[in-house]
């Protein structure tokens, strides 16, 4: 039996009753959506423009583009870098997992056989980051999914649900989510409504996500999920035991903002792009408008030939004797009040002026075009770029921006300490989520298994704190940046290995390699002509020397004659001294076999005197 009653529920279902918060996290959840998802602008080009009019309005509409989204989804791009960070990796204690089944352990479910995604990283950063990064005030439920066999194990999967459909968040020591679900009881006809009704508000510049009308929810309390589904007349309920002493829903990861009665409101932490990327889409609505008005010359012409046939009256009687006459418009092809216009194809006829009547003279040429001043467009399309890229930076984002705003006095300084913290912050997040939805789901998958052990199961995140999120180009400039401000040599070699990682992350091979070979150099922060100097000035050794000139070849040598059966990159793992040792040597022989190689050239030519040719050329 469901544990709340109709009479409580219903005027929540029929959109009576809402949580405090209600429409508070509806509001930011959906100024978020706008570059998020792209939705159209509605409530932002009307607020911004109340007194245009609606015809300027669709039109603005009409010719929308999520110009945001772009921005949105470069931040969402570079952020999915994070799993492959050093650092980042979800681990299992197998020892605790002896006794399960071992194509059911919590490693086999959550890496390797997760409903839909096949592991819950992906679902953390494939399905759920968008909505994480849109609307920190969802929840997320924990179906438990249990299969009919008793045997077998339940395999519990998590449903986001968005605040707007977020009816109750435990108010009533129960949650009430409404799901986009077809009632199954309901006739075809009436589900074809209530679709036609939401598509309806969705064209309406009035409309909001708040007034969706929905056919199923469920009720999540401390003993059952019910799903509740409307009939012609009233409402069916279905109980799930969930099998738990508390409500199987998470909390979406976010930052605190405020208290309303009993609901902790939280902001996503991409809420400070949002001032920034409304001032962009209201920029670029108006940089539409612009480019119509200013843009495109427009062509004027001087008409001073008449209609052959309504004689230059611009109207004809029509009708008949019977019926009677009217003045109508003249339908003459190129009549325009009276007067024909010309066109590229045709002689322009042009009569002189009678002065006796006061005619001006005729403008020569009779056909020019207005040149508007686009100075105004220009600008624009500067505060456009400004404002997309202060969006970025609110994040520590600025090294996404596509334009490098030279001229517009902003700094597009990379810090990457600062984006390295908001990169830590978001991996905590993503951290949290996991450990939550896997507590939850352990409960339920391994309920028969003692508290204390099932603790054990659960996986242990580890979160990097370095991430690699700016792209190879921005990295390569920020190198020119620190090589063009003469910073140390050693300085400039830590941002090449930089480099080397973020371009070669997918390449172990290649990424090795380049690594050892900058960190075995004892002269790597020298160019060729500082070694040649330095080495002429007795500041050099030979066998330094001979390494920076062979250490590729030394690092190759090296990688094939330290692999073992089971590792060819053994020489890797070396501790650095152990390589150090390594080239060393090979140097070493390289000393040895050039100076044999000079002990066995023949002996100089002499003159009669006795000279060597290279004394005579001396």
């Amino acid at each position: 039996m469901p544990t709340y009653n109709l009479d409580v529920l219903e005027p929540f279902f029929i959109g009576n009753k809402r949580h405090p918060a209600y429409f508070e996290t509806v509001k930011m959840y959906e100024e978020m959506r706008v570059h998020v998802n792209g939705d159209k602008p509605w409530k932002l080009l009307r607020n911004t423009r109340p007194n245009e009019p609606p015809q300027i309005v669709e039109y603005r509409l009409a010719n929308n583009q999520p110009v945001t989204k772009q921005d949105i989804g470069k931040v969402e791009t570079s952020l999915s870098k994070i799993p492959r960070a050093d650092g980042w990796s979800i681990q299992f204690n197998e020892v605790a997992a002896k006794g399960i089944a071992a194509d059911e352990t919590p490693y086999e479910y959550y890496c390797e056989k997760y409903p839909f995604t096949d592991s819950i990283q992906s679902w953390i950063f494939d399905v759920n980051f968008k909505t994480y990064m849109a609307d920190a005030n969802a929840l997320i439920m924990i179906l438990p999914n249990k299969p009919k066999e008793t045997n077998l194990y339940p395999k519990p999967y998590p449903m986001v649900f968005t605040s707007e459909k977020v009816f109750d968040n435990n108010t009533l020591k129960a949650y009430i989510f409404a799901s986009d679900e077809p009632s199954e009881f309901l006739p075809e006809s009436e589900l074809t409504q209530i679709n036609l009704q939401n598509g309806a508000w969705e064209t309406d510049k009035m409309w909001t996500i708040a007034n969706r009308r929905y056919s199923v929810f469920y009720v999540v309390d401390e003993t059952f999920i019910t799903k509740w589904s409307k009939n012609a007349n009233s409402w069916v309920s279905e109980d799930i035991a969930h099998g738990l002493p508390y409500a199987p829903v998470v909390e979406m990861a976010g930052k605190k903002k405020e208290q309303i009665g009993k609901t902790l409101v939280k902001e996503t932490r991409f809420a400070p792009m949002v001032y920034s990327l409304n001032k962009a889409i209201v920029l670029a609505s108006d940089i539409d408008a612009a480019r119509i008005m200013h843009l495109f010359p427009e062509r004027w012409e001087y008409r001073s030939q008449k209609c052959a046939k309504c004689q230059g009256s611009g109207s004809i009687m029509s009708g008949s004797d019977a019926d009677g006459y009217k003045s109508v418009p003249c339908t003459e092809a190129g009549c325009e009040n009276g007067y024909v216009g010309g066109n590229p194809f045709k002689t322009w006829v042009v009569t002189s002026a009678n002065k006796n009547l006061g005619q001006q003279d005729t403008p020569t040429p009779t056909v020019g075009y207005i040149i508007k001043p686009i100075d105004i467009f220009v600008e624009m399309c500067r505060q456009l770029d400004a404002e997309r890229f202060k969006a970025l930076a609110a994040v520590n984002m600025e090294n996404l921006a596509t334009v490098p705003l030279a001229t517009s006095g902003v700094s597009k300084a990379y810090d990457r300490d600062e984006q390295d913290t908001f990169g830590y912050a978001i991996a905590g997040d993503q951290r949290k989520m996991i450990n939550s939805i896997t507590r939850v789901s352990n409960d339920i998958r391994y309920a028969k298994v003692p508290e204390t052990k099932r603790k054990e199961l659960m996986p242990a995140v580890s979160i990097p704190t370095r991430y690699n999120l700016m792209s190879a180009s921005g990295m390569i400039e920020a190198y020119g940046f620190a090589n063009t401000a003469g910073l140390d040599p050693i300085i400039l070699m830590e941002l090449q290995i930089d480099l080397t990682e973020q371009t070669f992350q997918n390449n172990e091979d290649t990424r090795n390699k380049i690594n050892a070979v900058f960190r075995l150099n004892p002269l790597a922060t020298l160019s060729p002509d500082e070694v040649l100097s330095q080495k002429a000035a007795g500041n050099i050794s030979k066998k330094d020397a001979v390494i920076y000139n062979y250490i590729a070849s030394f690092v190759n040598r090296a990688v094939i004659e330290s692999k073992t059966p089971a590792d060819a990159n053994a020489f890797y793992k070396l501790s650095l001294d152990e390589q150090k040792a390594l080239i060393d040597e090979y140097a070493e022989e390289k000393i040895e076999e050039m100076d044999t190689a000079i002990d066995l050239m023949p002996t100089a030519p002499e003159d009669s005197n006795g000279n060597t040719l290279t004394e005579i050329i001396e």
